[in-house]
C-alpha cells in the first residue's frame, strides 16, 4: 500500500506491475483500489499471471511471448503506462520499466535487488523526465488502512497462499519457495 501511496496514482491512470510474485499480486489489488484503469501485469509464469487476472489485472503480458516493452507499448497506444511498479528486484526489469514508462511517468522500485544494473541508461530518465522512487517501510496509518482493507475483503491474500503446511514440513516449505516447485507463490506454516 505504501508503494501505491507514494506513486501518485490517480483514478484512470494506466499502471503496469512488473512481477506477479506475492508482493506484485498484492500491489495489483492496491493499484486497483487506488483507481488505476487499466492495470497491466508483466511476468514469466502463466500460473501467476492467471492469479493476477483473478485479483484485478485487466491485461497480462508474458515475457516468454516476446519483448514485454514492445507489448506494453502496443497496449498503451505507443505511450506507455503512467506508473510502473517494479516488484521483481531484477536489473533487467528496471531497465524495461525505464523503456516502458511514458514521458513524465513514474517508476516505483519496490522489488529488492542486490545486483548492480550494468548498462543502465540514465539518459533515458533525463530525456523522458521520469520520476523514480524507491519504497521501504510504512506508517502506522497505512498499517491500519491495510488491515481494514484485508478485513473487508477489498484486498485478499487467499489466492497468494498456495500451500499450507504443518510445522514439521517447514523445510519442505522453504524448498518449495526456493526451488519454485508446485506453482508455489507463498507458503504458510501452521503451528498447531
Amino acid at each position: 500500500m505504501h508503494a501505491v501511496n507514494i506513486s501518485g496514482i490517480k483514478i484512470g491512470d494506466t499502471v503496469a506491475v512488473l512481477g506477479p510474485g506475492h508482493a506484485g499480486l498484492l500491489l495489483i489489488q492496491w493499484v486497483k483500489a487506488a483507481g488505476a484503469d487499466p492495470v497491466i501485469c508483466v511476468g514469466t509464469r502463466e500460473n501467476r499471471l492467471q492469479v493476477a487476472r483473478g485479483l484485478g489485472a485487466d491485461l497480462t503480458v508474458s515475457t516468454r511471448d516476446g519483448d514485454p516493452v514492445k507489448r506494453v507499448k502496443e497496449i498503451t497506444g505507443g505511450v506507455g503506462p503512467d506508473v510502473i511498479i517494479e516488484a521483481t528486484g531484477r536489473p533487467d526489469a528496471v531497465k524495461q520499466a525505464v523503456e516502458m514508462v511514458r514521458v513524465e511517468g513514474t517508476i516505483v522500485i519496490y522489488g529488492v535487488g542486490q545486483e548492480p544494473i550494468d548498462g543502465f541508461d540514465i539518459f533515458s530518465i533525463y530525456r523522458k523526465r521520469i520520476k523514480m522512487v524507491g519504497t521501504m517501510g510504512r506508517s502506522d496509518r497505512e498499517r491500519e488502512t491495510a488491515l481494514k482493507y484485508l478485513g473487508s475483503g477489498k484486498v485478499t491474500v487467499k489466492p497468494i497462499i498456495t500451500h499450507i503446511l504443518p510445522l514439521e514440513e517447514t523445510r519442505r516449505g522453504f524448498e518449495l519457495v526456493d526451488k519454485r516447485l508446485e506453482n508455489v507463490i507463498r507458503v504458510v506454516i501452521k503451528i498447531n
